[in-house]
């Protein structure tokens, strides 16, 4: 009797303990399914960050009520640098209120922002492997991060041979600089009557205008006080500005030669060294107009290969220039590109010509454009070729050219008097 009553105890507390996971169970499933939690300060992400929540938060800075003024500008401070963008428009609001908040709210957020990067440095004043490369990484992955920083994990990361890392850094580098040259220049100086200890001494050309003073932030993503004004500075910062596209070029180059050779990542080699022309000026226009400024008399000088900034001309023209549309005539040709490679390569002997004065160097430009143009279907047409009655189409080419050796033999033929040196 005493055994039947314990096993029937036992039973019971057995089934209510399986009543209980399964109720607790379906209670999990539910919540599952249940719709999430609002955002909350501490939460990031498209939901927290949407143009649907910032937009409204600009137009209550200028509520009547001071608690919801107060209320929206503490929320975009929070929301951070996704809230940057329209938080500079409302700064040119003609309501005092809304451009006023706006503005408190700009330095707030650069303020916490350069915070969080001077903790990530460390003491990278006292060596770039200071930092160490988890360090590099998060200041990388920090919204537009500064050029110096992409720099110093870039030399950091090739000293140490993390090919993935030193791509990030190239990456990071190549976006900052086209944001530099997107961004209008009038941003980066402005009127201050801010003055540093001891005055105006030792501070940077040039100031025409006495007594005045400006701020002028750095494409580095450092800022100082220098004499002169607005106006003074706009024309030196727009000319270095232009200088920035050589920059961005090389780093680049630089990326692609990374994909290509370490990596083994030909789509993004190819990408990489696309990027890298695109910044040249002698890549933008089309070669039926190109080309009668540069053959057989040059009508054109250094800026057709890099803007004039008056310290840069067809003489000072480097790697960057050449061996990126070398290399990028290479990726496009194993990527079965042909008459993309066609075009590139001969882009690429207008460039040596221009700069040495010669068709050939030791990449073998003519030699490359005979051989791609073999790969063509005999009735393709051609793109422009520097030789008098270029032919129309591959078929007759070969039938005027059957060998390399005579189409670079008809090169080297002057077509007209000697060209004037480019300038």
């Amino acid at each position: 009797m005493r055994k039947s009553t314990i096993y029937a105890a036992f039973a019971v507390g057995l089934g209510l303990v399986l009543w209980l996971a399964a109720a607790r169970a379906r209670a999990g499933a539910g919540d599952a399914n249940a719709p999430a939690a609002p955002p909350t300060a501490t939460q990031s992400g498209p939901a927290a960050t949407s143009a649907a929540e910032i937009a409204p938060l600009i137009e209550r800075l200028g509520a009547k009520q001071w608690n919801v003024r107060d209320d929206a500008q503490k929320r975009l401070i929070e929301i951070g640098w996704d809230a940057l963008a329209a938080l500079r428009k409302a700064r040119d609001s003609k309501d005092m209120e809304v451009a006023a908040r706006a503005d408190v709210a700009i330095k707030e957020i650069e303020r916490q922002m350069a915070a969080r990067r001077a903790a990530l440095r460390g003491k990278m004043d006292e060596g770039y492997f200071s930092v160490s490369k988890e360090n590099y990484l998060k200041l990388l992955a920090l919204p537009e991060p500064p050029l110096r920083d992409c720099y110093a994990a870039d030399y950091v990361f090739l000293i140490k041979k993390d090919w993935p890392a030193q791509a990030t850094a190239l990456e990071a580098a190549g976006a900052t600089l086209q944001r530099l040259m997107a961004t209008p220049v009038e941003q980066f100086v402005k009127a201050t009557d801010d003055l540093p200890p001891g005055g105006l001494h030792q501070l940077s050309q040039p100031w025409q205008t006495p007594g005045s003073h400006v701020y002028v932030k750095g494409f580095d993503g450092t800022g100082r006080l220098c004499q002169g004004t607005v106006k003074d500075w706009l024309p030196h910062l727009a000319e270095a500005q232009q200088a920035l596209k050589r920059d961005c070029a090389g780093v680049y180059w630089e990326l692609g030669r990374l994909y290509r050779n370490e990596l083994k990542q030909p789509k993004d080699a190819l990408r990489a060294f696309q990027c890298a022309a695109a910044q040249q000026p002698f890549c933008a226009e089309p070669l039926e107009t190109l080309m009668p400024k540069c053959w057989p008399v040059f009508k054109t000088g250094g800026e057709a290969l890099w803007p004039t900034t008056g310290r840069m001309g067809a003489s000072q023209t480097d790697w960057h220039t050449r061996d990126a549309l070398n290399d990028l005539a290479d990726m496009q040709e194993k990527a079965g590109d042909i008459k993309g490679a066609l075009d590139t390569r001969i882009r690429f002997m207008l460039a040596v010509r221009m700069e040495e004065g010669r068709w050939n160097n030791h990449h073998k430009g003519p030699q490359h454009v005979w051989s791609l143009i073999k790969q063509l279907p005999p009735a393709s047409p051609l793109p422009p070729l520097p030789v008098a009655d270029a032919p129309k189409t591959a078929r007759d080419f070969l039938a005027r050219f059957p060998s390399d050796d005579n189409w670079a033999a008809a090169l080297a033929k002057p077509a007209a008097p000697a060209d004037p040196p480019a300038k």
